[in-house]
């Protein structure tokens, strides 16, 4: 094993890390919040026209994530989903903490 390959797999596990503790994060400000809200025991369906717009969008894009992960599970593409995860966690759902966290 090379120099190079060795910094690129450290590289690797950093970035594994630094997602691993972005989701741990994430999950500890919302589940609190959650919680208060009363989302965690609440009757589905739920009335969507109370959401705001933003609220509507991330439900959106989870619901494509949903049904994209489960395609590439089914198929055993594992490494696509985790980038693809990678990618709606970062990008998609922290996008839209900053819009919660007004409305908190």
């Amino acid at each position: 094993m090379t120099e190079t390959s060795i910094w690129h797999e450290v590289q690797k596990f950093e970035i594994g890390r630094n997602f691993s503790n972005k989701l741990w994060n994430a999950c500890r400000f919302l589940y609190p919040q959650l919680e208060q809200a009363g989302a965690l025991t609440a009757e589905l369906p739920i009335d969507k026209s109370l959401f705001a717009l933003e609220d509507k969008w991330i439900l959106s894009r989870l619901q494509t994530t949903i049904k994209d992960a489960t395609r590439m599970l089914e198929e055993y593409h594992f490494a696509e989903l985790a980038g693809f995860l990678y990618r709606f966690v970062w990008d998609d759902a922290a996008l839209s903490a900053p819009a919660t966290w007004t409305n908190a």
